[in-house]
């Protein structure tokens, strides 16, 4: 089935000139490569865009071409979850990269993006589940060509909620699994880590026992005193807060507190890559 820009225009965009980068190109490359996502997941979120809009990255860059992401949801339920956390992981996302541009016009253009989506969501929270809108990638190929995404990465392992976790709400145990085989965490067999839990501009820090090893996962108590709004982001770090990226261990988690009803749908099986 055809579908219009920028879906016929899908192939990275080499660089043209060897001249030095332009000043925004990876604030832009690292919009592109995110948009992708939500363009396959809505077939239409980056028709937004004009084909001005993408030649914003200069001539001597990369335009990240699509990448091809593996969609799981085979209900509503599970559609609306995968939405609702695409959109709120799209914001926090945004709320970064509004901070990069140095071209005046580059944050305008970020503002206005980022005010779509946040429409996006408060439609979904609102008219489709009559909920308070107000909260505190190894199933996605991309082109060999395209740029890093995000830039800088720092590829720590992935984690999650095991699957069949009956609750993801403020004070449950849960069960966190390392989820690529391929890519485990080290512990330090002297080391003192923690699940540290980011919501809003909160974050609290639960020491965990890792002696087991990552092989058969690490139980979590997700702090009590969250309000189960948003989404919280879980990571596991050698220090309270990981306060640093070299004090990361694996991460980030995503975990969907609203509406609780969509929680626990993103364990049975969602495509990746939201904050990589």
């Amino acid at each position: 089935m055809y579908r219009p820009f920028p879906e016929n225009i899908s192939d990275p965009i080499l660089a043209t000139e060897h001249e030095p980068l332009g000043v925004d190109d990876f604030t832009w490359q690292n919009l592109l490569s995110a948009e992708w996502v939500m363009f396959e997941f809505y077939q239409r979120a980056v028709e937004l865009f004009s084909e001005d809009n993408f030649v914003t990255i200069s001539p001597t860059s990369v335009k990240p071409g699509a990448c091809k992401y593996n969609f799981t949801f085979k209900d509503p339920v599970s559609f609306m979850a995968l939405m609702t956390v695409l959109e709120i992981s799209s914001m926090a996302f945004l709320t970064g990269l509004m901070q990069q541009p140095k071209i005046d016009a580059g944050k305008g253009a970020m503002l206005a993006i980022a005010e779509v989506e946040t429409r996006y969501e408060v439609w979904a929270l609102i008219d489709i589940w009559k909920a308070d809108p107000f909260g505190g990638p190894s199933d996605t190929v991309c082109p060999p060509e395209n740029p890093e995404y995000p830039h800088p990465r720092q590829k720590p392992p992935a984690l999650s909620a095991r699957k069949g976790t009956p609750t993801l709400t403020p004070g449950s145990n849960i069960m966190v699994d390392f989820t690529d085989p391929g890519d485990q965490p080290r512990f330090d067999a002297h080391g003192h880590y923690h699940a540290v839990f980011f919501h809003g501009v909160v974050n609290a820090s639960v020491p965990i026992d890792v002696s087991q090893g990552p092989q058969k996962g690490i139980w979590a108590t997700i702090p009590a005193d969250f309000e189960t709004k948003g989404v919280v982001v879980a990571v596991v770090a050698n220090e309270p807060g990981a306060p640093t990226k070299e004090s990361l261990v694996a991460g980030p988690g995503i975990i969907l507190e609203q509406p609780t009803e969509l929680a626990t749908a993103l364990l049975r099986g969602w495509a990746s890559r939201v904050l990589p």
